[in-house]
């Protein structure tokens, strides 16, 4: 049996380093997280043939392979884990606001935007889609989802819509039945609702470059907590300058707690960290 390398670990003088050009490329901080940094570049190690972190980082300094590498990296260390319907509140709430919403515009032609902000594996997409599908059931209503990540390869997952056993053990039966076929090794998410999605790879730290405007929600939850609080301000006014008049960004709780803005007013202060615009 082939033993696993015994690749060293890597040093607290290196870290500073290896932080600030992750930080560079992705915004994220790691805040001294060594072992997160330690288990996604080992495998990377493995992937590209080489038995050293110096022989890594010439790797990844090298122009042509290098970049390659950095988004193989990236990949690597980026949060793909979570579940449908992850914070419920927040769902309920984006439902009763489509409800509302809908009398408000009263238009057949009026086309409902929804962008799913950092979606790991397309749960929270797929979740958006579904609550929508059921506020929309009887009407003539056009409405579409968006959602991005930095990660290629949790878009990849997420637009096949194949989830295991496990990772639907949470929703309804009723959803069960209504959104997703069985299949010898799992679920699909039905065809119909899957063609409501677009999904598509977005760096928040870049978020200037994202085409995704005249939304009706922004949904962002748990994913700025991985950023400096003045990066985390700018990508907040940024999705704000994205949604249609009345429209709604909502946060996980106790994110951007410094963040203001005359543009927007809180919405349901009480029960979620959200905002509408004015």
């Amino acid at each position: 049996m082939a033993s696993t390398p015994n690749f060293p670990s890597i040093a607290d003088k290196d870290m500073p380093q290896w932080e600030s050009w992750i930080e560079g490329v992705t915004g994220i901080l790691l805040r001294g997280r060594k072992r997160v940094l330690e288990q996604g570049i080992y495998p990377r190690l493995l992937a590209c043939g080489v038995s050293t972190l110096e022989e890594y980082q010439r790797l990844v300094d090298s122009s042509v392979e290098g970049q390659a590498e950095k988004l193989a990296l990236i990949d690597q260390l980026t949060v793909k884990d979570s579940s449908f319907f992850r914070s419920k509140k927040s769902m309920t709430a984006v439902g009763e606001y489509l409800r509302r919403r809908a009398r408000e515009v009263a238009s057949e032609d009026y086309e409902f935007r929804i962008w799913s902000v950092g979606c790991a594996l397309g749960q929270e997409a797929y979740s958006l889609a579904m609550i929508a599908s059921e506020q929309f059931a009887y009407t003539p209503q056009k409405w579409r989802v968006l959602a991005t990540d930095i990660s290629p390869s949790a878009v990849t997952y997420a637009a096949a819509g194949h989830y295991a056993d496990k990772q639907v053990s949470g929703l309804s039966a009723h959803r069960m039945r209504h959104f997703f076929g069985r299949e010898e090794d799992g679920w699909q998410v039905d065809k119909s609702l899957r063609n409501k999605l677009r999904f598509g790879t977005s760096n928040l730290k870049n978020i200037e470059t994202c085409p995704y405007a005249e939304l009706d929600i922004i949904y962002c939850q748990n994913v700025l907590i991985y950023f400096r609080d003045e990066l985390v301000n700018h990508i907040i006014s940024e999705l704000v300058k994205r949604l249609r008049p009345g429209g709604i960004l909502v946060l996980g709780a106790g994110e951007a707690p410094n963040w203001k803005s005359s543009e927007v007013a809180r919405w349901r202060p009480e029960t979620l960290n959200a905002y509408r615009v004015r």
